[in-house]
């Protein structure tokens, strides 16, 4: 499960997701103790779903505090349009989902506030729409609303009998889609490799700050800044074995691997 969003200050909420979908988990007691951050993989997260308003709650019943195991976001969105998201049943069969939207605008001008919920226009078609449901966390509030056709991402949830795309940072909204490196987007070569490994990017919209190594056991085993996303790893002082390799922005990660011979 990849760790998307995390607000401490409102009921301890985290967004997660993975390959299948995704969710708001609802840690008021403060069960998950781990220092997590977005974009952290986790697993071995234990609760019980629960109905409230005809939405699929997950509350946290076991203490978790194991660490992030590796960092990368690899799931597609389901698109779906302003005039689907007025479909309750068709919606309801995508609860919770990971979602997005292309070509919206935005009704309201002005700056994004906490808890507000925006109306949309999409080919003609107006309707709900986006909720700024984060408090803080989102890196929305305060940010200007979009003047013209945007693309979005988030989760899919229901308040009263409305589903709304709910965005998980300010990566969410703007930016075109998709929203966060994967794992895809990486070429490591050559793989396996004996002295210098070689990384490239198949896209310029990640500029890389950071870059770090661990063991198959997740132990760290190199770390360095990056420039110009200008990446290369000496390997050659490597045990032979299998690696994960880390790129950050400073924000979002993603975690590929190599092997060593």
């Amino acid at each position: 499960m990849i760790v998307t969003g995390i607000n401490n200050s409102y009921r301890h909420q985290i967004f997660i997701q993975d390959a299948t979908g995704a969710i708001v988990i609802d840690d008021p007691n403060g069960k998950v103790v781990s220092a997590l951050e977005a974009g952290d993989e986790i697993t071995g997260l234990y609760g019980t779903l629960t109905d409230y308003y005809g939405l699929l709650q997950f509350a946290v019943t076991e203490e978790f505090s194991a660490p992030a195991i590796s960092i990368y976001n690899d799931v597609t969105p389901l698109t779906v349009t302003v005039a689907d998201m007025q479909d309750i049943d068709y919606m309801n069969a995508h609860q919770c989902e990971l979602i997005s939207m292309e070509g919206v605008s935005f009704n309201e001008t002005g700056t994004f506030t906490n808890g507000t919920k925006y109306t949309l226009t999409q080919n003609g078609v107006t309707g709900t729409g986006v909720w700024i449901h984060f408090y803080n966390v989102a890196g929305l509030t305060g940010e200007a609303i979009p003047s013209g056709p945007t693309n979005l991402s988030g989760v899919n949830k229901i308040s009263y009998s409305q589903y709304y795309l709910i965005p998980r940072n300010g990566a969410d909204i703007g930016t075109g889609l998709p929203q966060y490196l994967t794992e895809n987007d990486v070429v490591v070569y050559p793989n396996p490799v004996a002295d210098q490994l070689t990384v490239t990017l198949r896209t310029d919209a990640f500029r890389v700050s950071d870059m770090a190594v661990y063991d198959f056991n997740g132990k760290l085993v190199m770390a360095q800044s990056v420039e110009d996303n200008q990446i290369s790893v000496n390997a050659s002082r490597l045990a032979a074995g299998s690696y994960f390799l880390r790129l950050s922005d400073g924000k979002n990660s993603v975690t590929t691997k190599f092997v060593k011979r």
